[in-house]
């Protein structure tokens, strides 16, 4: 930017100088209100102490007014500077400079306003925030006082349905992430039920699937609910997680009326829930009685190893034992095995009692046909296969 052309009331030399100004000014008053703390002796009411007093409370509520002053100077002169930073650019290099002033002022602009709150200035520093738009500091100023008045709660849940009338959706993406961030997951959901146009919207992206399904639920809307579900369970890896994922999926497809629903999607779900209790059904009948008293995970897999399926076919070398083995690693967690993993354990086990060998090959054909006819279901880490899978390696 043409120095000619610079306003001297934002000059960089201005706000080099107001800055360490408002940091010493914060650390003094800092220093008042603790030695004001620590003052509960009776003598201290004597005229002459008194008097002394009476100075520090006119220095600290000075010192508070030009703390406010530097915050609100400071908020404007680096607007300022931006502004006819952009305007005068030149070249890109210029730009570039207007854009980083920016980006540190968004970075600061909150530790200049918010102190205020603390020396009973909290109405100032929500001027200041509401007069530049710094959500960040309006929805943080909000909600973090700890009056738990009934009253006082009340104002500030009117404060903020005023803030999403006012400033709209840039506002409320911001009380959102503020929201998932401290984990208020239920404020989120519940607390703005008029805003539910914009939450749908913010919680579009698949990071927050997880708690997209249950709003879409609130909304009836159960196809979508259940789209989602699937989402989730795509990508579950802990067994009762994606079991309960698919459930409520299920469910929320037999809410629909079926004239809106082809019975195709009911039974996809339904093949995908077989696969995940055959997993269960296999653990819990056969796994799981033989390795019940080993003292670790480690262990479960060495014991169901030995007993199930080390025999004069299957010995400790050969590559097949160690993707059984692996597979055994993944199952003990409880977590989701994939299927070509999954029916290995099925059909290399030891052969004993027909039913229980027709049994395991059943389960091996549903896991099969989940695999098939809903992939989606088992997107799981194959990494550790070998895809030419020769069965006959040593």
């Amino acid at each position: 930017m043409p120095s000619a052309l610079a306003p001297w009331t934002s000059s960089p030399d201005l706000i080099s100088t107001l800055i360490p100004q408002y940091d010493a000014t914060l650390s003094v008053l800092r220093d008042f209100h603790t030695s004001t703390v620590s003052e509960v002796d009776p003598a201290a009411r004597k005229t002459r102490q008194q008097t002394d007093l009476m100075e520090k409370d006119d220095m600290r509520l000075a010192l508070e007014e030009t703390l406010s002053s530097l915050a609100e100077t400071l908020c404007k002169i680096c607007v300022e500077r931006v502004t006819w930073s952009r305007a005068l650019a030149q070249d890109e290099q210029d730009t570039s400079s207007a854009e980083e002033i920016w980006k540190q002022y968004l970075v600061k602009r909150g530790d200049w306003i918010k102190p205020l709150s603390i020396f009973g200035r909290s109405d100032k520093a929500l001027d200041i925030a509401e007069e530049y738009r710094d959500f960040k500091s309006l929805v943080e100023l909000c909600l973090e006082s700890r009056d738990d008045d009934i009253n006082h709660v009340q104002r500030i849940h009117e404060r903020l349905e005023y803030y999403f009338m006012h400033y709209g959706e840039e506002f409320a993406f911001t009380l959102y992430n503020y929201y998932i961030q401290n984990q208020m997951f239920a404020q989120l959901l519940q607390e703005f039920p008029r805003e539910k146009q914009s939450l749908s919207k913010f919680l579009q992206p698949p990071k927050y699937e997880k708690l997209r399904w249950i709003h879409e639920l609130s909304l009836s809307q159960y196809q979508d609910a259940s789209h989602t579900l699937l989402q989730v369970s795509s990508h579950e890896r802990r067994l009762r997680q994606k079991k309960l994922a698919l459930s409520i999926a299920k469910l929320s497809l037999l809410v629909i009326s079926p004239a809106h629903l082809g019975q195709e999607s009911v039974e996809n779900v339904d093949i995908g829930l077989t696969a995940i209790n055959a997993q269960y059904q296999f653990y819990e009948e056969m796994i799981k009685p033989v390795v019940e008293h080993s003292i670790d995970n480690q262990a479960r897999v060495e014991v169901a190893l030995e007993n199930l399926y080390i025999a004069r076919n299957l010995k400790k070398t050969h590559l097949r034992t160690r993707l059984v083995k692996r597979g055994l690693e993944i199952l003990v967690e409880e977590k989701v095995v994939d299927p070509e993993s999954l029916i290995d354990l099925f059909t290399l086990k030891k052969r004993g009692h027909r039913e229980s060998d027709f049994e395991t090959y059943f389960w091996a054909l549903q896991v099969l046909r989940s695999a098939d006819v809903f992939p989606v279901l088992y997107l799981t880490d194959y990494s550790y296969l070998n895809p030419a899978r020769n069965w006959h390696c040593d």
